[in-house]
Order: structure tokens, then sequence, then C-alpha cells
């Protein structure tokens, strides 16, 4: 924000003068209130209907208080008033007067609530309260007029319905006589349909047949059992038990000669035994073998079963006394007996069942009609009683309008104008200052992708700043004039040189070869180069000042070496040690030499990458203390993964002015992929009042690089990153092994 701290403080200066201009000449308007109470009582018009809440009204009371009849009215009462009451409709017509007053007022439904609160503008609080006061008169005199004859209209509408009311019911109760006197029912409700006594006799009758027809079923099924029983020679009785135990036990009974109740009793018995004996079991785990409880179950369940036995004896006797074939047949003719009695009593229940239907059904649709018809009656008994007792409420009352209105609170005007207020106009004045401020803030953003301040440089890059450099004053166009450490070692943008010099030789690795570079072209690294070799020649180094960008030398043109055989010519030497010494050239400052480019090659990435280059950096590392290496932009070739290979690590010099925030790290990126230890960057071209705080240069650049004249370079393109399946083609060659700070 910094950086654009003038621009919004323009800003908010401008829309600040703007608002007080506005507010100060803007037309002040007023404001008069009035509130109406909306009742809506209910006329319970349709019968039976009781009390209903009616449907709320208070969006119609809306619309006829915009209504053309009352506005209109409203209107012609304001013609008649004092010119003071008329300024907003003064030399308007009639048309466009009624377009104002609706375009001022304002009508609030109070929610929850019957009450509606109005509101009128206008530029004066005397004609706001003439204005409203006008309307609501208008509109009271419209609901008076509209409901003055609801009171009769009503008690007519009532009478004319109580009248087919009571033409109907009389129809309907002579219908119902009728109906009685043919079905012979004199009480009639909504149960008597069931209730009939032939609609009874026919239940009971179907209940009998569904018995007799199981019986004569199960006979069928024992007669079955016998006879083949008979057939074959065997005993009948286990099967019948299969087939119905309780009707065989009967049967047997019956060819025995043992009475019904007697096998009741037996039966009886031993159930009473089975249930003895569980509670003999329950008390046992309680009560020893002596408790009088346990003792009277014990002689009980021998009672029993002496009776059982001695019964089972006796019938067993009188079985012994009849032959198994003469008790099979004893018991077929009963059974075959029992059989024919079943079928004649299911007949007999058959027949008098279809002849009961028949009556029932024909009495049915009568019954059905008359209850129905009752119903009919009760309903226009009540519908009756109703509007009789509404006819009556209405003959009491005299004011019976569905809608009614009062005033609850008379039209008022504030003597303060409620526009324009000056809160409001200051907070959307603030508003629209922050919105237009950060509007503009990330418009400029967008289009100037450059870093904001230092701070701001070593948080996006994670890499620390060796120094700071301030714009130089050119001293001299080539040669040591050229450069500020050897011109004006003491002054004070000189001291920048020195810092740097001082971080890399407290850097823990001990750097001795030292690439320098930058992300783009034009950025200061030759200058920043040359300045550290001449930083480091003047603490007592000797220092070897190397060309390594083939492509646009800048060191070589800085020291006017472009026809000086060079790097290049020395990466071709078959025995690079013998011949070295005759490309270094003097610089003019002392313990610092110079390795010129030499002539530009057609392929400079072929040369840094052959063997020669180790060659040339080890005979180099034998004869001085320290070693520079200007390199290529890193944005511009794959060079300088070549050239700082080698190296112990790289200085990226960053210019914030012309550098874009993406090309810087995009820069970064690359180095870091190169597997480049970078010890950190040189900010360089600062102005010396922008140092501590944002910057402010204009956007937009261009640069020149590649082949061609010397006097007019060729624009050339960034090139592409390289991809992770093709690094840069490289050989490693031995140096010194130092450990290393990753770019992050």
């Amino acid at each position: 924000m910094y950086r654009r701290q003038r621009l919004v403080v323009g800003v908010f200066a401008v829309v600040g003068m703007l608002a007080g201009l506005f507010y100060v000449t803007a037309d002040r308007v007023y404001q008069a209130d009035a509130q109406l109470l909306v009742e809506e009582p209910g006329l319970g018009m349709l019968p039976g209907s009781g009390v209903m809440a009616q449907p709320n009204k208070l969006p119609t009371q809306e619309k006829i208080l915009r209504s053309d009849r009352v506005v209109q009215s409203t209107l012609r009462s304001l013609r008649e008033q004092p010119a003071a009451a008329q300024i907003d409709i003064r030399d308007k017509s009639d048309e466009a007067a009624v377009k104002t007053i609706r375009a001022n007022l304002s009508v609030n439904l109070l929610r929850n609530t019957n009450v509606v609160e109005l509101s009128y503008k206008s530029g004066s609080p005397e004609a706001a309260k003439a204005v409203l006061d006008t309307l609501v008169d208008a509109y009271l005199a419209f609901m008076q007029q509209h409901h003055q004859d609801t009171s009769i209209q009503v008690l007519e509408l009532l009478q004319a319905e109580r009248t087919k009311v009571e033409k109907r019911l009389g129809e309907q109760q002579e219908k119902l006589v009728e109906l009685r006197d043919e079905t012979r029912v004199v009480a009639f409700d909504d149960q008597s349909l069931a209730s009939h006594p032939a609609v009874q006799r026919v239940n009971s009758l179907n209940a009998s047949l569904t018995d007799a027809q199981k019986t004569r079923i199960e006979l069928q099924a024992i007669a079955g059992v016998v006879e083949q029983s008979i057939r074959e020679g065997r005993d009948p009785r286990p099967h019948m038990h299969a087939v119905d135990p309780e009707a065989a036990r009967s049967l047997t009974a019956a060819v025995l000669g043992v009475a019904p109740e007697q096998m009741r009793s037996v039966h009886a018995l031993e159930q009473k035994l089975l249930n003895d004996r569980a509670e003999l079991q329950t008390l046992a785990a309680h009560y020893g073998p002596t408790h009088p409880e346990i003792q009277q179950l014990n002689a009980e369940i021998a009672n029993g079963q002496n009776y059982l036995e001695n019964f089972q004896e006796r019938v067993n006797g009188q079985v012994s006394q009849t032959s198994g074939q003469q008790f099979a047949r004893l018991l077929g003719d009963l059974v075959v007996q029992k059989l024919d009695e079943a079928k004649q009593h299911e007949a007999l229940l058959a027949a008098e069942y279809e002849a009961l239907e028949k009556e029932v059904v024909a009495m049915n649709g009568n019954l059905s009609e008359m209850l129905l018809t009752q119903r009919e009656v009760e309903r226009l008994n009540r519908s009756y009683d109703t509007l009789l007792e509404k006819i009556h409420g209405v003959d009491l009352g005299s004011d019976q309008a569905a809608v009614r209105v009062a005033v609850i609170g008379d039209p008022k005007a504030g003597m303060g104008a409620v526009a324009p207020r000056l809160k409001v106009t200051a907070a959307l004045a603030l508003m629209l200052a922050m919105g237009i401020s950060v509007g503009l803030v990330f418009f400029l953003d967008l289009r100037d992708d450059r870093f904001a301040s230092l701070d701001d440089i070593e948080r996006q890059t994670q890499t620390e700043i060796l120094a700071v450099v301030e714009k130089l004053e050119p001293h001299g166009e080539t040669g040591p004039q050229a450069i500020q450490m050897h011109v004006d070692p003491s002054a004070r943008v000189s001291e920048a040189f020195r810092t740097l010099r001082a971080g890399l030789m407290l850097n823990p690795d001990q750097p001795r070869l030292i690439a320098v570079s930058s992300s783009e072209p034009s950025d200061g690294k030759t200058t920043v180069s040359s300045n550290l070799a001449t930083s480091l020649a003047q603490a007592g180094k000797r220092t070897l000042l190397i060309d390594a960008d083939l492509r646009k030398p800048g060191m070589t043109n800085l020291f006017d070496l472009r026809q000086c055989r060079g790097f290049s010519q020395l990466l071709v030497e078959a025995n690079v040690a013998a011949t070295v010494k005759s490309y270094i050239q003097p610089s003019g400052i002392e313990d610092l030499d110079l390795l010129p480019s030499g002539a530009r090659p057609l392929d400079p990435a072929e040369l840094l990458s052959g063997p020669r280059f180790s060659e040339v950096l080890e005979w180099a590392t034998t004869q001085y203390d320290q070693i520079v290496l200007d390199c290529p932009p890193v944005l511009v070739a794959n060079d300088v993964a070549l050239a700082s290979r080698l190296a112990d690590g790289l200085v990226l010099v960053v210019r914030p002015e012309k550098n874009s925030r993406r090309h810087v790290l995009r820069a970064i990126e690359r180095l870091a992929r190169f597997n480049t230890n970078v010890y950190g960057l040189v900010i360089n071209g600062l102005d010396s009042a922008s140092s501590d705080r944002a910057y402010g240069y204009g956007y937009g650049y261009g640069y020149g690089y590649g082949y061609g004249d010397d006097n007019q370079d060729e624009k050339i393109h960034l090139i592409a990153e390289p991809t992770a399946d093709q690094p840069p083609a490289a050989p490693q060659a031995p140096r010194r092994a130092a450990p290393r700070r990753r770019v992050a």
C-alpha cells in the first residue's frame, strides 16, 4: 500500500471534496409522518363458518392510498390551499402533479400489526405536512363513502339466503317422513342401519352357517378315516385323533357309553395335574418335602392320578368287552349319523339365510337414502340458526364496514432535513473512496508486476539481500575510469560493493569462484561484477575477472577489449595450461586481471559445456585468490547453468524498477532447478530516496541481446523454461567441494 499511498490519499481527498460540495449545494428535503389503524372485523358471511380470520387487507389499503381517486382528490384540495403548501406541484400539470405526489409518498405496512405508516417528503416542512393532511382526509372520505351502505347490503344478502335455506329445509323434512313410513323406522341415527333387526338376523345366520359348515367338514374327514380303517381292519382312533382330537374323543366316548360331562371332567382333571406338577416343581426349589404346601400338592397329584387310572381301567374294560371290528362298526355308524345331522342343519341354515338376505338387500336402499336425508335436514337446521343470529347482529349494529380506519398519529413534520444527512453522506463518501482506492490499487498492481519493497523481495524470493547499490553517476565510458570502486572508492555509493565483498568473504563457504548474473539483460550484472572484482583487488586479493557472457559480452565492451583474443578462443585450444597466459589482459587496476570474451562463437553453449572450461578454472585457482565470472542472464539462455556449474556460488543482480516480479521468481526457480548455489541478491539502481520505502518507478522497458551489430543489438525473446527431462548438457569437472545454501 506504501507504493500507492499518494494515489489513495488523492482519491480520498477528491471524493471528500465532492461529497462536501454535494452536501453544501444539495436541496434540503423534509418529511412529514402519520399513522393509520386498519381493523378488519369478521362478518361470518358463510353459514356455519363461525369466527374466521379474514385475509390481510393492508396491501389493499396501500393501493387505495396511491389510487387515482385518492391522489386526485388530494390534488384538488391542494390547489385551493396557500402557495406554501404547493411548492412541489406549483406550475405543474395535473398529470405531472399526481406523479410527484406518488413519488414523494411512502406507505409502510408494519409487520404483524394493523398499523400503516405514511410519510411524505417535500422541499419544506409546511408543504410536507399540508400534503399528508390532505391525503389522509381524502383517504378517509373515500373509505366512508365506499362503506356507508354496507349494513343494508349485508342484511339483504342474509335474508335472501335465509329464505332459500328455509325452503330447502321444508322439502327435506317431508322426504324424511315418507322414508320413515316406508321402512317402519321411528328412531334413526348413524348406527341404525347396522342395528336394524333384519340386518342383525342376517349377521347371526351367517355366523351360524359358518359354524355348521366347519362341523360338517370335520365330520366328513373323520368319516373318511373311519371307513378306510374298517376296510383295512385297523383301529380308527389314532387316525381320528390326527384329524380332529376333540371330535375323536367325543365320538369314542359316545360309543363306549361315557357321558360328555364325564369326559370334560377328565380333561379338566388332566389339565389340573399338569398345573399342579408345574407348581410343585417351582415350590420344591424353595421349600423342603415336609412343607405343608408341598405335602398338599403331592396329595392332590396322587388323588388325581388314581382317579385317571381307575377311569382308564373302566374304559379299557369296556373296550376289551367289544371286539375291534365291532367297535369300528359302531364308531362308523355314529360318525355317519353325526355327518347326516350336520348336513341337514347346514341346509336349513343356508335356505333361511338366502331368504333373509333378499329381504335385507331390498330394504338397504331405503335405509341409506333415509340416512342421507336426515343428515341434510340437520345441516340445514344449523345453517338456518346461524343466519338468524347474523341477521340479529346486523340489525343491532349501525357500522358494518368490512374495514375500519382510524388516525392514531396525526401528520407531523420535523424541522430537520432528512436529506442530505451529514453522517450518511460521509459514510457513503468513505465507502466510495475506499472502493475506488482498492480498485485502482488492484488494477495498477495487475499492470505493474514489480516488487513493493526490499522486504517484499526477500519474502517472495526467500533469498538474502547482500547489498543495495544506488544509481551510479557515469565517470567514463570505458576502462578503469568507468568503474566506481576505482574512481571514487570512498564515496557513499561505493560502500555497497564493500558490503557485498564482506558478505561473500564472511560466508562459511569461503568462495573463490563467484559467478554474477541477472534475470534479464541490462540489469547491471557487468557493473556489479566489475566493481566486485575491483573491491576484491583493493582488499589485496589477486583477482581474475572472466567475461563468460559469450553472447553479449558486457565486461569486454566495458574495458574496450573487443579486438583481443579471449575466452571463446581459449576454450578451443588443445593445451589450455600452456596458452592461457597469453589470453590474460591487464585491467589497469592493481591485482586485477581480465579474460575477455573473445570472438562470438556460433554455439556458446557447446563451448561452455566442453572440458576446456574446467581446465581454465583449475588453472585460474592456482594463480589467483579470487575469480569472478560475468555470466549471461538467467532467462535469456541456458549458458548460466553451464558457466556457473563449476563456481562456488552465484550472486543474482535485481533491478527493481525494471525487473518484473514474475521474471525474478522464474530466474530463482530456474537456478534452483540447475542446482545452483545462490549466495544472495544485489539490488541495483535503487534511488537513495527510495531505499527505505516503496518504489515508484514507471512501468515498461525493453532490451536487446544477441548477435549483430555492436551498436544496435537485436531484440530477442526470453527462452522457455527447461523441462525436467531436458536438463542442460554439461559434463561435471572436478573442483573444490564446499557446502552450499540452496535456493528455497
